[in-house]
């Protein structure tokens, strides 16, 4: 487990189990230095508990492709967080999410769009591409859908944790009338979707031309999180009065996630 003070945090993975160990490392390391990278990894760890739940439970057709891909998709996770502590520069829409755990004036709800978008709407795609191959991805469709599903159930639970730090949500969501159209699972439905457009995309190039497909959708999905980070001036307001809301120390609020 990383000491206090110490950024000593694995660079990769290699296996599933891998995973848990790493993010409990992180979340150490945010307690004890009241950072907000902890939250995502507060989400993260039950998004990984609930897949390898899934996996013991047979839900899945080809186990061993998705343990690949869940390795492949953690480790970008864990580039783009290295990459940013180094003091370089991630793609886009992780940079956002990173400068953003300095910014005290930014909601809890802020900081997990911020990084769910940038690991679903950049990482989900383009590691899915690079973990499948190409003649398999018709028969691991069935497979990512379940994936998603995961996904989209860590959604509610997310909504019950955020009522700890959120107040305000549950009012919100009832705007929208039915519980799945929520404020997060909607926003978070169209972009798990669109994952797999950007694994067909992305499965079809190599060499220059997938780098640079890249590098474009990192920028289109990089705009969306400058919005999420600064929704503008009746945004700003919004999240200023929800604020409000939010209760205890970051370290309260990674604990509070993680029930």
């Amino acid at each position: 487990m990383s000491t206090p003070n110490t950024w000593d945090i694995p660079q990769s993975i290699s296996t599933m189990p891998e995973s848990l160990k790493v993010l409990a490392d992180i979340i150490a390391w945010s307690k004890e230095h009241e950072s907000p990278v902890g939250y995502f990894a507060a989400l993260y760890t039950k998004v990984g508990l609930r897949i390898e739940e899934a996996i013991k439970a047979n839900n899945f057709q080809h186990p061993d492709m998705l343990r690949h891909l869940d390795v492949v998709f953690f480790n970008r996770y864990l580039e783009a967080l290295h990459t940013w502590h180094a003091g370089k520069t991630p793609s886009l829409p992780w940079k956002v999410a990173c400068d953003a755990t300095k910014n005290a004036d930014l909601i809890v709800l802020q900081h997990l769009l911020l990084a769910m978008n940038a690991h679903i709407d950049l990482d989900l795609g383009v590691a899915t591409a690079a973990a499948i191959p190409k003649q398999e991805l018709n028969d691991f469709k069935v497979d990512f859908d379940t994936m998603n599903q995961l996904l989209a159930s860590i959604m509610c639970d997310v909504e019950k944790d955020m009522a700890l730090v959120f107040k305000l949500l549950k009012p919100i969501n009832c705007l929208f009338r039915r519980e799945e159209d929520s404020v997060l699972n909607f926003s978070m439905r169209v972009v798990r979707e669109r994952a797999w457009d950007t694994c067909l995309t992305m499965s079809k190039l190599e060499g220059a031309q997938l780098d640079t497909a890249i590098a474009n959708l990192a920028n289109r999905v990089g705009g969306l999180s400058q919005t999420i980070a600064t929704p503008g001036l009746v945004g700003n307001l919004a999240v200023r009065c929800l604020r409000h809301g939010e209760n205890g120390s970051v370290a309260q609020k990674i604990s509070d996630l993680q029930q």
